[in-house]
């Protein structure tokens, strides 16, 4: 079985080794580049001391960037799932895929076999309204752009000639 980390879970981890190494640079600091950085010893009260500190702020640090929520832009980049939308929708997705996800709204009409431009029209606006693509003004016409997170199985596309 295959295990995949999420972006936010990545990112945790990277924060938690982070710290660990701002831990580990103080303390090296501390230890060897202050004057008075010979003094300190682990086998000294002080140093017993600062490394508990040390290790206090590290646990603290760690168990903090664990706990603590996503943030919501990290939420609202969560996979969209193509899969089980109607089959216009999953012919303008299929044909952005193929076409390195981008094209002009004008092309749609033909490539993906729609009965007519209201229909094109129609279809774009609720993919707009589901976040899947994004539409730029382009000269006379608009340019589509597919949202990296969209995501449809090869068995669920339509095959465009090639």
């Amino acid at each position: 079985m295959k295990t995949t980390n999420s972006p936010a879970e990545l990112i945790q981890f990277h924060t938690i080794l982070a710290t660990a190494n701002l831990m580990a640079i103080i303390w090296l600091l501390l230890r060897f580049m202050t004057p008075f950085g010979w003094a300190f010893s682990t086998e000294s009260f002080s140093g017993h001391l600062i490394i508990g500190i040390l290790l206090f702020i590290g646990t603290f640090g760690a168990l903090y960037f664990l706990l603590t929520s996503s943030s919501p832009i990290e939420q609202e980049k969560n996979i969209i799932d193509a899969d089980h939308w109607n089959d216009a929708e999953r012919r303008v997705i299929s044909y952005l895929l193929f076409n390195s996800g981008e094209c002009f709204q004008s092309e749609l009409l033909e490539k993906c076999m729609f009965s007519n431009s209201v229909k094109v029209t129609r279809t774009v606006a609720k993919l707009l309204e589901r976040g899947a693509v994004q539409k730029f003004r382009d000269g006379m016409g608009n340019r589509l752009v597919l949202n990296h997170h969209v995501s449809l199985t090869k068995n669920r596309r339509f095959e465009f000639g090639k």
